[in-house]
């Protein structure tokens, strides 16, 4: 679709459905990296819509599998990051899970 990516423009609000395509892109790109690397996964936008503490950590979950599904990931490998983007109140953030370093 033609709106989303004119909001690339400079001076633009950058849409949500081109974080959740680059998103895909890297998770892509993963297939081909080397052996040996870390492993990464990043995921959509949609991973956290709810403002209950409780109620956020179900919608993680639930929305944690079509992520895995998409990326044909079985199970996060134990030394891997994984990139969840936030939005709050007009702000992206990108929160990183480091499951390599205790």
């Amino acid at each position: 679709m033609r709106s989303p990516l004119e909001s690339l423009m400079l001076g633009m609000e950058l849409h949500i459905l081109v974080i959740s395509a680059w998103a895909d892109l890297l998770n892509y790109e993963e297939k081909f990296k080397q052996k040996g690397s870390i492993a990464r996964l990043f995921c959509s936008v949609n991973m956290l819509t709810t403002k209950k503490c409780e109620i956020k950590v179900k919608t993680f979950v639930e929305n944690m599998e079509p992520v895995l599904i998409s990326t044909d990931v079985k199970k996060i490998p134990y030394r891997s990051l994984i990139f969840v983007p936030l939005l709050q109140d007009d702000h992206f953030y990108c929160v990183c899970f480091n499951l390599r370093d205790m």
